[in-house]
């Protein structure tokens, strides 16, 4: 049983549906840039290290975490791994 469209085609909508398809691949190819990602992306490094330290036993806060020590990300084992440095 084939579904059979109760609309034509047209040159008028098929250039519309490229336009569309024009400015959604302009979209998804535009770099966002917006001055508080770095301060998020920070954000997000510290507290996945406090949730990972949290799992393994650490006491600390996540308030005490962020004043111990800066984060830095290493390549441990072919991983990008976030760690606690002297």
């Amino acid at each position: 049983m084939s579904c059979e469209p109760i609309f034509t085609i047209t040159s008028a909508l098929l250039a519309r549906v490229e336009q569309i398809a024009a400015v959604r691949e302009r979209i998804q190819a535009a770099t966002i840039q917006v001055r508080w990602i770095p301060a998020l992306q920070k954000d997000t490094r510290t507290r996945n290290t406090h949730s990972s330290t949290a799992i393994e036993g650490n006491p600390l806060t996540l308030e005490q975490l962020e004043k111990v020590r800066p984060l830095h990300t290493r390549l441990i084992r072919g991983r990008a791994r976030t760690a606690l440095v002297p």
